[in-house]
């Protein structure tokens, strides 16, 4: 009989010291899920496209979004869902004549870790993550729909995105998609 409670005690102790080093490893310590917690799957992302629907979008009551769209294909071409951090980045063309020369001015960056604010990026409708940016230069604003088309600018810019996620193996990926939009 004391063997049998030897024996119990001892798997509990087992138990207690393999759940807290698994509590010491999750990574848990902020308000979502971290990196470890959120399984990648083996339909992982494996490229990014920013979507043709990407287009300046004047609101009824004046503000002027750019309404970025996203699709990401797994390693078998199949649209798929991604987690990790996207970075948009605007990029204004500098050169003369289209020689290539650009200035990054604008940047936002949306964690995708989090699956609930994953989803609610995501848009069935075009199988696409979409995001609505603002605070938009008034030479971009002038391109919008109802804008000023006389407005001084280049009249195009590059919208680049990038998408920091992980492999099926656990490697760190970095997907890049962009996009030039014109008046």
């Amino acid at each position: 009989m004391h063997r049998w409670l030897r024996l119990v005690a001892l798997a509990g102790l087992a138990a207690c010291i393999w759940g807290c080093a698994l509590a010491r490893t999750s990574g848990h310590g902020g308000t979502g899920p971290s990196q470890a917690e959120v399984p990648v799957g083996p339909f992982a992302p494996a490229s990014l496209w920013v979507h043709p629907l990407t287009h300046l979008e004047r609101d009824p009551e004046g503000p002027v979004y750019l309404r970025v769209h996203v699709q990401l294909r797994d390693r078998w071409s199949d649209i798929c869902k991604g987690v990790g951090v996207v970075h948009l980045g605007l990029f204004q063309p500098t050169g003369l004549g289209g020689s290539g020369q650009e200035n990054q001015i604008l940047q936002w960056q949306v964690d995708l870790w989090d699956l609930e604010r994953n989803a609610a990026f995501f848009d069935p409708a075009t199988q696409t993550y979409r995001f609505s940016l603002s605070g938009l230069p008034d030479w971009v604003e002038a391109m919008a729909p109802g804008g000023d088309r006389a407005a001084a600018g280049p009249g195009k810019f590059r919208v680049q995105v990038r998408l920091t996620t992980a492999t099926p193996e656990g490697a760190e990926a970095v997907l890049v998609g962009e996009l030039l939009i014109e008046r």
